[in-house]
């Protein structure tokens, strides 16, 4: 509800998602308007910058980027959905930006109250299949701040580890996503892309492990005589 209510205020082409414990580096906006630039001012736009983690819990073994975590950091600058292949090939909120158009027509079809936490997750998604594309910008212009008070994740044992489980809200995103092809009204080519990643989508969050990158589910069968 506050993402919405934020967009329905915003005016410019392009909307920049900052949640309230997250910071943007001082040149952020001058260097994403140099993208956007770069890339002829597309009307509709899905674009990731990278973060830097900044641990202030003291528990961080190592400091990692937001890419370099997510795996995100050896992907090309674009890929198309037809490319997509990761579970979540985005950025946190604070470094997510996106055509406002794309952005509240997505609103506009989404019930605020399907999904309250991790709106961003399914958000990105439908982008992709409204636009066909997410552009990558490799550089930390944002601070994704673990505070120890995050909803979304905390510092274990050293390692980043989720706090937040949205598998079990898998199955209502992915039906969402399948009447949002319908929504769209694709040409026949489009709409098969957009099918196909839905089905990717839900066979990644079938799999085993993000670090298992297997292309059917692993089963172990133990026989005891």
């Amino acid at each position: 509800a506050a993402f919405d209510a934020g967009v329905r205020i915003a005016r410019g082409d392009y909307i920049c998602l900052l949640d309230s414990d997250d910071v943007f580096l001082p040149h952020k906006l001058a260097r994403v308007a140099q993208r956007i630039a770069g890339l002829g001012h597309p009307p509709g736009l899905l674009l990731c910058h990278d973060l830097v983690i900044e641990d202030m819990t003291g528990e961080a073994a190592g400091h990692r980027t937001w890419f370099e975590m997510m795996g995100i950091r050896r992907e090309r600058d674009a890929l198309t959905i037809d490319e997509v292949v990761t579970r979540f090939p985005f950025s946190n909120p604070c470094g997510i930006v996106a055509s406002r158009p794309d952005v509240q027509a997505f609103f506009d079809s989404f019930p605020v109250w399907a999904f309250l936490r991790g709106t961003d997750m399914i958000m990105c998604h439908a982008m992709v299949m409204r636009i066909g594309v997410v552009h990558h910008l490799h550089e930390c212009l944002g601070t994704y701040r673990v505070h120890g008070g995050n909803e979304l994740a905390s510092f274990v044992d050293g390692r980043y580890s989720p706090r937040l489980d949205l598998r079990p809200r898998m199955p209502g995103a992915l039906r969402f996503l399948e009447q949002w092809v319908d929504i769209l009204e694709l040409a026949p080519d489009r709409r098969a892309s957009a099918l196909a990643y839905v089905r990717r989508l839900e066979h990644i969050n079938r799999m085993p492990s993000q670090s298992h990158r297997l292309a059917e589910p692993l089963v172990s069968v133990v026989l005891f005589a």
